[in-house]
């Protein structure tokens, strides 16, 4: 059906240095067709009878748009011609989110005796999500600028009262409450540069991605034809580490530290 996705969006200019800004927009995503008719095994382990238990995913018919209703606020301040500061609020209300339903357990003789657990997919969560951002940019030199930030978020989510869902957490808020970040770009002269990137990411709801920082950096020379030449390291200082959680059918990959050696042709 028809779904209405307005935006408005208001900017005041107090003086030659402020600016402040908000916005107010409501935004859909409509369903898919796996939303309403996928059916995919997801978990396995021995079940009644000493057969074999699956968990699967399945679609409904009757699954609906999932909305939100965001408010968003700025402000950007020049401290002086060589730095500004910008600083970003937001408040979110979702309704209609995704959960997993458990639906009566099911024997099935196809290929093979075995139970079948459905989860099957409702718009029974809601959530309210707030946070901040901030950040600072400063031209230290004509050759060398930093940019410092940070982030914070937090969240409430809720299901319906006649809701047996536990897994759709983990879904909607593998985000991080908690973000900063350091970043230095130098020019050396000569067509050299060098870039230098930390930053700390707080933990996951997903017990396997804990806290860490992460440090890269990067030198790179561009020739006369604009051909660039570049070396870096990347995760340094690091254990190889999750940075994702499971997904369906999938395997999370440990982050390695790495060194890449690269070359960029324009046209």
């Amino acid at each position: 059906g028809w779904q209405v996705q307005p935006s408005v969006r208001v900017m005041h200019t107090p003086s030659e240095v402020e600016h402040v800004w908000a916005a107010l927009t409501r935004a859909v995503r409509t369903p898919a067709r796996a939303d309403r008719a996928v059916g995919i095994i997801v978990t396995s382990q021995p079940g009644p009878g000493g057969l074999p238990l699956f968990g699967e995913l399945r679609g409904s018919p009757d699954f609906r748009e999932e909305t939100v209703v965001a408010l968003e606020t700025g402000y950007r301040h020049r401290l002086s011609e060589t730095a500004y500061f910008d600083a970003a609020t937001y408040l979110n209300f979702y309704e209609g989110l995704r959960t997993f339903e458990p639906q009566d357990i099911e024997f099935r003789t196809d290929p093979a005796p075995h139970w079948v657990l459905p989860m099957q997919f409702a718009n029974k969560g809601s959530a309210t999500t707030v946070g901040a951002e901030l950040r600072v940019r400063w031209q230290a030199s004509r050759t060398w600028h930093v940019d410092l930030g940070a982030a914070v978020k937090s969240w409430r989510y809720r299901v319906a009262p006649d809701s047996n869902d536990t897994l759709s957490p983990l879904e909607h808020f593998q985000t991080p409450r908690h973000q900063l970040s350091l970043q230095s770009y130098i020019d050396l002269g000569s067509s050299w540069t060098m870039d230098a990137f930390l930053a700390y990411v707080d933990s996951l709801l997903s017990p396997d991605v804990d806290a860490y920082w992460r440090f890269d950096a990067r030198v790179g020379r561009r020739l006369a034809d604009g051909t660039e030449l570049e070396v870096g390291v990347r995760n340094a200082f690091r254990p190889a580490a999750i940075e994702f959680p499971l997904q369906v059918h999938s395997t999370p990959s440990r982050v390695p530290s790495s060194v890449y050696f690269g070359v960029r042709v324009g046209y």
